[in-house]
């Protein structure tokens, strides 16, 4: 996680959590499917009269028998299934989404507990700055003049060490998992 993307995600707070809800959207999405809706053939054997490959497919370079799709070319059956194919696809697509649904998390829940820290009296100008900066999107120069009592520098100075604030919340919330 860098600087940028802790920037980046405090300009975009409500981006982030509408990131959020359409991630959680589209796993309730590929959740609700169904298991039964691939059929696959629990019979290890589908010719048990015929333990004889030779009966069914020609002698020579043919692939042993499985239990999956048809392959018409050299062998009876093929080592290729579209049902497994497709399943794997789809748990991958899944476990990409929750991977990215829990960093996506961890981003909101260390923004959230570091601005919930704001409220002390000594982290007003930290306070201010998120307002200005980050929720009004003010650039630094117009912050630095509603913010006379402190100079720029400084600014940028809480700045930073906010961003790094968050920076290890997320860190210490990715070691935990």
């Amino acid at each position: 996680m860098t600087r940028n993307t802790v920037r980046y995600y405090l300009h975009n707070l409500d981006g982030l959590k509408q990131e959020i809800a359409d991630i959680n959207a589209d796993l309730e999405q590929y959740r609700a499917m169904s298991s039964e809706g691939f059929y696959v053939n629990n019979d290890p054997d589908p010719y048990k009269d015929c333990p004889d490959p030779s009966i069914i497919a020609p002698k020579g370079k043919v692939k042993p028998f499985t239990n999956r799709v048809v392959n018409f070319n050299p062998g009876h059956y093929s080592d290729h299934s579209s049902v497994e194919a497709l399943a794997v696809v789809r748990a991958d697509f899944i476990r990409r989404l929750e991977q990215e649904l829990f960093d996506k998390k961890s981003i909101m829940a260390a923004i959230n507990c570091v601005l919930y820290y704001l409220e002390g009296y000594d982290r007003q100008i930290d306070k201010q700055i998120i307002q200005l900066r980050y929720k009004e999107h003010l650039p630094w120069k117009v912050v630095s003049h509603k913010m006379p009592y402190i100079d720029r520098s400084n600014i940028l100075l809480h700045d930073k060490k906010m961003v790094d604030e968050i920076i290890s919340n997320y860190n210490v919330r990715i070691r935990l998992n």
